[in-house]
């Protein structure tokens, strides 16, 4: 299985769409805990809209947001990442049994600094691998 992850960042919102395209993309679960942002094409409410319209489709897994009263490390210690995992992987299985690209998206351009470096640690431990879209044309495996 095949499970891309990417981040916003300071792209803009046309060319974050053409990442996806570039890469087989058509699920985009957002892994955010809190999904707003400064910018408004990044917020919740804006991607359930366009992205549908761009023909993606769009999933908001809060529950293995980054964003927590403790250290996402030690949160990968619960029962509750556990579920939200095993919920993530479920999602990441469908999509590659039907043959459609699905990517794990957050707000940080760079994997190495986000909470989507632990989660793909975890993804690739149950044989699922993990391609970094960091620079249009540019790609990388889990670090």
């Amino acid at each position: 299985m095949i499970c891309y992850t990417i981040g916003y960042g300071n792209r803009s919102f046309e060319e974050f769409i053409g990442l996806l395209r570039k890469h087989g993309i058509s699920h985009l679960i957002d892994v955010r805990s809190y999904p707003h942002s400064e910018r408004e094409e990044f917020n919740l409410e804006y991607l359930m809209a366009e992205l549908p319209k761009r023909e993606l489709k769009y999933v908001h897994c809060p529950q293995i947001g980054g964003i927590r009263m403790i250290p996402y490390q030690k949160f990968m210690e619960s029962a509750d990442f556990g579920d939200a995992i095993s919920v993530l992987y479920s999602i990441i299985e469908k999509a590659n049994n039907e043959n459609t690209g699905i990517a794990l998206m957050c707000a940080e351009k760079n994997p190495r600094y986000c909470h989507r470096h632990f989660i793909s640690q975890e993804l690739e431990k149950r044989e699922v691998r993990i391609i970094h879209i960091t620079e249009p044309g540019q790609t990388s495996l889990t670090f």
